[in-house]
């Protein structure tokens, strides 16, 4: 596959995560998919993690910064924007319709 062709994927992924097609990330993520960061193994945990975090941040959007390909590997560096708005790993939003909450 071209190094043109890699990339469109990735952007493609990015673009049906952001409108919040989850079902269709079927599509660019493997079943076996391993997530190093997050320490997750498996399609259905990513997944079980979006939602998650779609929960805590339902504005989430990534805009790609950059991107490089590389025989049969991307990478990209993107920018996440989303407010806080409900729980993520034990952390709360510490504002709630504008007024300073204590956690």
């Amino acid at each position: 596959m071209s190094l043109h062709k890699n990339k469109t994927i990735v952007r493609k992924m990015i673009e049906t995560f952001n409108k919040r097609d989850l079902a269709s990330l079927d599509k660019f993520i493997a079943p076996d998919h391993v997530d190093h960061y997050h320490q997750l193994q498996g399609l259905e945990k990513y997944k079980q993690f979006l939602i998650i975090l779609l929960k805590a941040y339902p504005g989430w959007h990534e805009t790609i910064d950059d991107m490089i390909a590389e025989r049969d590997k991307v990478w990209y560096r993107f920018t996440a924007t989303a407010t806080h708005t409900g729980e993520y790993r034990g952390y709360f939003p510490l504002m709630k319709k504008g007024n300073i909450c204590s956690n």
